[in-house]
């Protein structure tokens, strides 16, 4: 493992659980075994570590989550139900401190000095949208950008309740209203009930 790939691993644990503010440049060189000035000559900065990591998240996220999804379902619609069953998985793990995404954004507002972290948060978002927009229209759905925002605030919702309480209950009801949902706006699937 080179020197990048281990203070991106220490990133991955440190800013997981304690984000951007409450994490260090002290301890995340020392949980990968470097230096500070190791740290800053790989990536500038903490804010340059943060942004790389943050990428790094957004791809690792959205592919495992399409992956997970295209081993669930084919269907439109059901690939949108299975998406809230991979949530619920997230309840179970104890690495889980909420969306890396939603936590920069809140936690840097409009901070200049974070532009480069806020636009990569700011772009997951963005692409989770257009995901979300291009699933509702291969189902056939008149309006697919409103109903993408439905599906996006249930998901952010969802993330924020399970970081929360620690509970797939979040994830179990909202797919039960998109289950409603998905049937009122007249997309087929093949499941009839959920968990």
């Amino acid at each position: 493992m080179t020197k990048r790939d281990a203070i991106l691993v220490a990133a991955e644990r440190l800013f997981s659980r304690n984000g951007f503010g409450l994490t260090g440049v002290d301890a995340l060189a020392a949980a990968a075994g470097v230096t500070k000035r190791t740290l800053y000559k790989q990536f500038g900065s903490k804010e340059g570590l943060f942004a790389e990591w943050l990428r790094a998240r957004d791809l690792r996220t959205r592919r495992s989550l399409l992956a997970a999804i295209d081993a669930r379902a084919a269907a439109p619609g059901d690939r949108m139900l299975a998406l809230f069953d991979i949530l619920a998985q997230l309840a179970g793990n104890p690495g889980f401190h909420g969306c890396p995404f939603s936590r920069a954004l809140l936690e840097f507002g409009d901070a200049a000095a974070h532009e480069a972290s806020r636009q990569v948060a700011a772009a997951h978002k963005v692409e989770l949208a257009r995901w979300f927009t291009a699933e509702l229209a291969a189902a056939g759905v008149a309006d697919p950008p409103a109903a993408a925002e439905e599906l996006a605030l249930l998901y952010e919702g969802v993330l924020q309740r399970i970081a929360a309480t620690g509970s797939a209950d979040a994830a179990h009801a909202a797919r039960r209203i998109w289950q409603a949902r998905l049937a009122a706006l007249g997309v087929a699937m093949t499941e009839q009930s959920g968990p």
